[in-house]
């Protein structure tokens, strides 16, 4: 974690005292920053466990296109670098096989965590992904 991001969430939060609402306020300024971890842990201890899921989804949803896109790198490289050997391109059809496949896994499991959250907009955008 970035120091900056760190000293925030160790500035914000540390009293000892702090109440679910203050630690709710936390979780959703570093949601907002895409610091699902940190918001999680706010999340859990202000007891709002709704926000968990939901915060859960969006980092399997970007955790699943991370992956994707090294899946589409490696394709690319094999499509434009022609000097590449024939052994070293279907390494990469191999690795790109299985890296899509793992993006599929997890695109599924945030379409069923957005469902749960009746985020359905999003759920259907990674069921869609996931089968394409």
């Amino acid at each position: 974690m970035p120091e900056r991001i760190r000293q925030f969430y160790e500035i914000g939060m540390s009293d000892n005292k702090s109440t679910p609402e203050q630690w709710k306020i936390q979780g959703i300024k570093l949601f907002r920053k895409k610091y699902y971890d940190q918001a999680i842990k706010c999340f859990t201890y202000s007891g709002d466990f709704p926000l968990v899921r939901r915060c859960k989804a969006h980092q399997k949803a970007e955790q699943a296109d991370s992956i994707q896109s090294e899946a589409n790198s490696l394709m690319w490289k094999i499509r434009n670098f022609t000097y590449l050997p024939k052994h070293t391109k279907k390494q990469y059809q191999r690795e790109a096989k299985g890296l899509r496949q793992k993006a599929k896994i997890q695109f599924v499991e945030a379409g069923e965590l957005f469902a749960e959250c009746q985020l359905y907009s999003h759920a259907g955008s990674c069921f869609y992904t996931a089968n394409n």
